[in-house]
């Protein structure tokens, strides 16, 4: 981090390679914007909605798809952990390193 907790340029390049897959495969994807992110150190059920309350440390991407939905590059990355958000939605989330 640079002056007053900035990031600088080498804050971004701290990707690993299997991060940028994950990445690139949710773009190759067509995800939208709003059904997937990034967060840190959080709390499924209350910055998610999750139905299951968990807390979770570390860096994780999250996508929220339909149950039966199947992304064919997303699919080649097994979630860490998938929860519900209801009956017919899971959140898949991936941790990153």
């Amino acid at each position: 981090m640079g002056a007053f907790g900035t990031p600088t340029t080498l804050d971004y390049l701290a990707m690993t390679q299997e991060t940028f897959k994950l990445i690139d495969a949710v773009c190759r994807e067509g995800v939208a914007n709003d059904v997937w992110g990034v967060a840190e150190d959080f709390n499924t059920s209350v910055h998610l909605g999750a139905q299951e309350n968990k807390d979770l440390l570390g860096k994780f991407l999250y996508v929220y798809r339909e149950r039966r939905e199947h992304f064919n590059f997303i699919g080649k990355f097994e979630p860490t952990i998938s929860l519900h958000y209801d009956e017919d939605t899971i959140i898949d989330i991936y941790q990153l390193n």
